[in-house]
């Protein structure tokens, strides 16, 4: 009985993937951790991940996000539930970003991973609020 609660709290797991984790994919985990409520989302790249490690992760997974390009996608092991994310290749180079942000949020929104609650513009807002907090810190 224990191996089974254990095994169920693991599927609960969310990977988001990109390219070194630290832009793209450690965004969409702060949106979908911090501003939808959903536990257990793990961030991390296929640069900086073995691939051993990155195909067990993928085995215990519910969801796999995968931010980036096409090149990025052909780099994951096959499953059946992972979802792309096209914002192609890093530009912003800061997490949070407002624009990135903004395009993780359509994505999510376009694709029924929304909260019917979220108020995406006060969110959006609350995140370039604290990018230009950011940046005048220097």
């Amino acid at each position: 009985m224990v191996e089974a609660k254990r095994r169920r709290m693991v599927k609960s797991m969310i990977l988001t993937i990109c390219q070194r984790g630290n832009v793209r994919s450690a965004t969409l985990a702060v949106i979908l951790k911090d501003w939808l409520g959903y536990k257990d989302v793990i961030a991390l790249g296929v640069e900086t991940t073995m691939p051993e490690t990155l195909a067990m992760l993928m085995g215990q997974a519910m969801t796999v996000f995968v931010v980036g390009d096409e090149g990025l996608l052909s780099r994951i092991p096959h499953s059946t539930s992972v979802h792309f994310v096209d914002v192609g290749v890093d530009k912003w180079l800061q997490p949070m970003h407002p624009s990135l942000v903004s395009a993780l949020l359509f994505w999510l929104v376009n694709h029924g991973f929304d909260n019917p609650s979220w108020d995406v513009f006060a969110y959006e807002k609350a995140a370039r609020d604290a990018f230009l907090t950011s940046m005048e810190r220097g």
